[in-house]
């Protein structure tokens, strides 16, 4: 089953990388219209005053300024995005484990997960993910336990799951 929600968040970076790298080439071909716009005008008003072998000279530096000017634009754009989403505010997280379920409380809100919900445990580099069935997950993070604490607590996950699927459902 965790396959399937890595399978999902794989198909869903890939689709935002794509539509980034879309919004990157159409912003690159606006700037390039704008630029060759903008030589046409000053071409067509002062025609007599640039030789005509400078031409091809003059188009190359100004796709040359618009790709430079995508360079510099792209980091920029995605360091504002990353700073847009985050709020700097941490609240603290308060989760209780036991043998029926666990509960996650947040600034006032609570969440309660029966172990017969949890589709699988993951273990990853930081965190452990409690993956619900209905999609959402639970995270707990590794530097919550001493390091002998965390093979306890794993066994103590796997063994609620494993239990909890057993029973039949009713």
């Amino acid at each position: 089953m965790s396959a399937f929600y890595r399978q999902k968040r794989r198909s869903w970076t890939l689709l935002k990388m794509l539509a980034r790298v879309c919004a990157a080439f159409v912003f690159f071909l606006c700037v390039l219209a704008f630029s060759l716009l903008v030589s046409g005008i000053v071409f067509k008003l002062s025609s007599h005053l640039v030789a005509p072998d400078l031409l091809t000279f003059y188009f190359g530096a100004l796709t040359t300024a618009a790709a430079m000017s995508l360079l510099a634009a792209i980091p920029r754009v995605f360091r504002a995005y990353s700073s847009a989403r985050s709020t700097g505010v941490s609240y603290p997280l308060t989760q209780i484990f036991r043998g029926e379920g666990f509960v996650s409380e947040i600034s006032g809100l609570k969440s309660e997960f029966d172990w017969r919900h949890v589709s699988d445990f993951v273990v990853a580099a930081q965190y452990y993910l409690l993956l619900h069935r209905a999609g959402y997950y639970a995270s707990v993070p590794r530097s919550a336990f001493a390091p002998d604490d965390q093979a306890r607590f794993e066994q103590f996950c796997r063994h609620a799951i494993n239990s909890a699927q057993a029973q039949p459902r009713g």
